[in-house]
């Protein structure tokens, strides 16, 4: 983590998507999206980050950040 912040991982296409209010969400939970586009490394590498960053925001936040988070972050579903 080059900028010292929790990444999610997302896999987007040739397009990267934008949500309205990512860069608030970002701001607040001190995290930040990072969006591979379509060459994403192996899953079960994104799949164990994005896990990792799911239990440090469960305990730093509590769920509350789980109604906010972008809904295409990857294994999210899993964890609910």
């Amino acid at each position: 983590m080059a900028s010292g912040k929790p990444k999610l991982l997302l896999v987007g296409s040739i397009a990267p998507v934008i949500y309205k209010n990512q860069h608030r969400f970002e701001r607040k939970y001190k995290v930040q999206y990072f969006d591979f586009g379509c060459t994403p490394p192996a899953y079960e590498c994104i799949e164990e980050c994005n896990k990792t960053v799911f239990n440090y925001l469960d305990s730093k936040y509590g769920g509350k950040w789980r109604r906010e988070v972008r809904p295409n972050v990857m294994f999210l579903e899993e964890e609910k």
